[in-house]
């Protein structure tokens, strides 16, 4: 389940939030009825969870340890906030037409989950690394920080904590790494994600399929919402239409 918490800023109930995915994970969705949840450490960034109490040197060796501890165990999903389609989004993380999005509002999106799961979220704020970022107690907020670099993705994250033993759980106030039963020293042993139940009706409002997609993956599309007994509206992009031929 989702549960607020008042250092999070979050976007607006009725604020829209995308998820672009290729086709592979968007029959994945459909199937399992679940979001995927990657863990940070696994990120393309890898200032993920960095980006707070400049104060300590990351050449601290007890700093590094809880960082890539945190790192290990958070899990995220993330979201792109605007009212309108995003070309840069859709040239990251699409290729060839067959990239799908989904759009829904942030109050849809955090009530969807039905995992009794702990998840919190809330918007990311963009910083520059060499400005002091005020240090906070709550484990999730360095994972809202990422450098100014990656503004263009406007982003919102759902976040999931995992306990070295393999189960998602409440933080319930201990460090991470410190106990020496959490922090994994090769990468590939840790979890690569986690799948988080949610309600699909109440989640997808549309599914936008790729602008220059070719006809059958449009009708792949509809044929894969139909079959899993869905009727999400399909919306066909105009993002590269040609105003002179409307």
């Amino acid at each position: 389940m989702f549960e607020s918490h008042e250092e999070l800023v979050e976007p607006a109930r009725g604020d829209s939030v995308w998820r672009y995915m290729d086709l592979a994970r968007f029959v994945s969705l459909l199937d399992r009825s679940a979001l995927f949840f990657a863990q940070a450490a696994l990120m393309v960034d890898k200032w993920e969870g960095s980006l707070d109490s400049f104060g300590v040197p990351l050449s601290d060796e007890t700093r590094r340890h809880n960082i890539e501890a945190n790192r290990q165990t958070t899990y995220l999903s993330c979201w792109h906030v605007s009212e309108y389609e995003s070309a840069a989004m859709r040239e990251i993380y699409q290729r060839e037409g067959r990239g799908i999005a989904i759009r829904t509002t942030w109050g849809d999106l955090t009530a969807s989950v039905t995992s009794t799961w702990p998840i919190t979220g809330g918007k990311v704020n963009y910083v520059d690394p060499s400005s002091t970022v005020p240090p906070s107690r709550m484990f999730q907020s360095p994972f809202m920080l990422k450098r100014k670099s990656f503004e263009h993705e406007r982003e919102a994250r759902l976040t999931l904590w995992a306990n070295g033993n393999g189960g998602p759980e409440e933080r319930r106030g201990r460090v991470p790494g410190v106990e020496g039963n959490i922090f994994y020293s090769d990468e590939s042993t840790a979890r690569p994600g986690y799948s988080v139940k949610v309600n699909l009706n109440r989640l997808i409002k549309w599914v936008y399929v790729s602008p220059d997609s070719p006809e059958w993956i449009d009708e792949t599309v509809a044929g894969l919402v139909g079959r899993f007994g869905y009727e999400f509206p399909i919306v066909k992009s105009d993002l590269y239409s040609d105003p002179l031929l409307r």
